[in-house]
């Protein structure tokens, strides 16, 4: 597992754009938290291949987000172990 974390307008979404297209045959997940209510992010890196879910609503850090962080996060182990595909 790995996180990418910064600031918004900061570039985290550049190298996740960059990565998703190489790894399309890999069980990639990438768990965006959403600032906005437009799911900005998580468009972009959808349409280079990757597997995206959505955190929506403000910040997982700043705000009681636990919940739905936790659901997303079992919903994508529940993904990987079945061999699914998260794409819209």
């Amino acid at each position: 597992m790995a996180m990418v974390v910064g600031f918004l307008g900061s570039g985290t979404t550049t190298p996740l754009r960059r990565i998703a297209p190489t790894l399309r045959d890999r069980r990639l997940f990438f768990l965006v938290n959403e600032f906005s209510v437009a799911d900005v992010d998580g468009t972009l890196v959808r349409k280079e291949g990757g597997h995206v879910t959505e955190l929506r609503g403000g910040s997982l850090f700043g705000r009681c987000r636990t919940t739905a962080f936790l659901g997303n996060l079992e919903r994508t182990a529940h993904l990987t172990r079945e061999g699914g595909d998260d794409r819209g």
